[in-house]
């Protein structure tokens, strides 16, 4: 599996149009298991981002309808929910918010 950073972030599921905060993982960074939740300086070590956007973070739901959907699809509940992606915004050093929250397309 290997080590990751992620994002906390509050976003509304597209699946189950639920709000919440989710975990979004990515592998572009340090992976050093570095957690940035919103209002956070982004300080990776190997890159420096002032304002842009990084893309195609994942996450997953876990509301109640997109656990009855997993369990369904599947037969089980995983743990990391119905598949999202999004993208993260950072401005002046500081992760914002989440933008382009989409059902996960791979």
């Amino acid at each position: 599996m290997g080590m990751f950073d992620s994002f906390n972030l509050k976003v509304v599921c597209p699946h189950c149009e639920e709000e919440s905060i989710m975990d979004f993982q990515t592998k572009e960074f340090d992976c050093l298991l570095r957690v940035w939740d919103e209002g956070d300086e982004f300080n990776p070590t190997n890159v420096k981002i002032q304002d842009g956007i990084i893309r195609n973070v994942y996450g997953g739901c876990n509301s109640k309808k997109c656990r009855a959907w997993e369990l369904k699809e599947s037969g089980y509940n995983s743990g990391f929910g119905r598949g999202i992606e999004c993208d993260v915004l950072i401005e002046k050093g500081i992760v914002k918010q989440s933008i382009n929250v989409r059902e996960l397309t791979t």
